[in-house]
């Protein structure tokens, strides 16, 4: 053993000081409020209007900020591997109701990218299966309606970096850390994220709340608190009718 090495101490309270810097320094910054954010647009009407009316969020903890953290850096290392004219990276598109940036445009295949990280195992359905959320679909489908592409794909990334064994025997995939599925565009879904921009827009400029709708994701919802204390107010505005 080296000499001074029996110095070498686990130190929990640096560690906890360095958690603490970055929940309280690192956090995500607010959204754009003039527009929809295309890649908030699956969420609820209530809760895009609830958050950009300026309703108090929980700040994200440790874990959700490295996981953000992970994701960009996934995003830099892909796109840095698409530079040229015939690629398009953070691109911005801005429509009347829905702003956003999409990941890669390769434009001689009219093929509009979005790119995902995910755990291993929804990866690996991802990649065997070809499962994709239904809103990741719709926000790339939004982007490539911009540019008029004929197909998105979204691209998915096992943030694990390998499969275990268990999941090997469960899943054939033919790559252990990236995955594709390519889709064609359907100009129909870019027009629902247009109509939500829409309906925001018009409750954020008469300041009203589109009415409570329970849904399975209300559980998650980062505005929930502030949901229920306007449902309750709602509640006994009713009431008094």
């Amino acid at each position: 053993m080296a000499e001074g090495s029996a110095l070498a101490v686990p130190d929990p309270e640096l560690a906890e000081y360095f958690i603490e810097r970055i929940e309280r320094y690192a956090q995500p910054k607010p959204r754009n409020r003039d527009r929809l954010s295309a890649s908030q647009a699956h969420r609820c009407l209530r809760a895009v209007v609830l958050e950009a009316q300026g309703a108090k969020l929980p700040p994200v903890g440790i874990k959700g900020l490295l996981a953000f953290a992970s994701g960009h850096a996934y995003h830099d290392l892909i796109q840095s591997a698409f530079q040229g004219d015939e690629f398009a990276i953070e691109t911005e598109h801005k429509t009347k109701f829905v702003i956003g940036h999409s990941d890669l445009w390769i434009k001689r295949q009219s093929l509009m990218i979005d790119i995902k990280s995910m755990n291993v195992e929804d990866w690996c359905e991802f990649a065997a299966s070809g499962k994709v959320k239904p809103e990741h679909v719709s926000q790339c489908t939004w982007y490539g309606a911009q540019e008029k592409c004929e197909f998105g794909a979204i691209v998915g990334v096992n943030k694990n970096g390998k499969i275990p064994a268990a999941l090997k025997r469960k899943y054939t995939v033919s790559s252990d850390v990236i995955a594709a599925v390519r889709f064609r565009i359907d100009p129909t879904l870019a027009a629902e994220y247009e109509e939500k921009g829409r309906l925001a827009l018009e409750h954020l400029d008469n300041d009203t709340i589109p009415p409570f709708e329970e849904l399975p994701e209300c559980r998650f919802c980062p505005v929930a608190a502030a949901c229920a204390k306007a449902y309750r107010r709602e509640s006994k505005e009713a009431s008094r009718v």
